[in-house]
């Protein structure tokens, strides 16, 4: 296996393989994407053993996908999310004053600390 070093840019890490091979984030993003739309369901340790880079770069990419609302991490594991699910979450997340939110998968009514 390569020697792998990492370089943080405000979470947006470079990982540079060897000398003569590097990944942006934008790809781990996307290689650590398709491994969870093939498994379905996987854990950062799962992803980790897949992948041979450091948990601070798998952690750093699953919480740009979540931010991104692409996929959803709770205790039993991290899954990709539904076509209608990211439509949802960026419709939320974008929505000025959006009266709704989602937890745990619940679409609930944001409290508003009226009675």
């Amino acid at each position: 296996m390569n020697h792998v070093i990492i370089v943080s840019l405000d979470r947006n890490y470079i990982a540079f393989i060897s000398d003569t091979l590097f990944v942006y984030a934008e790809e781990i993003d996307w290689y650590v994407y398709n491994i969870l739309a093939k498994n379905h369901l996987s854990t950062v340790d799962e992803l980790i053993n897949q992948m041979h880079l450091p948990g601070e770069v798998i952690d750093a990419s699953v919480d740009r996908l979540r931010r991104a609302c692409l996929i959803d991490r709770t205790e039993k594991g991290i899954r990709v999310l539904s076509f209608n699910e990211v439509l949802i979450r960026n419709q939320f997340k974008n929505t000025e004053n959006c009266p709704f939110n989602i937890e745990n998968g619940v679409i609930k009514l944001k409290k508003t600390g009226i009675s």
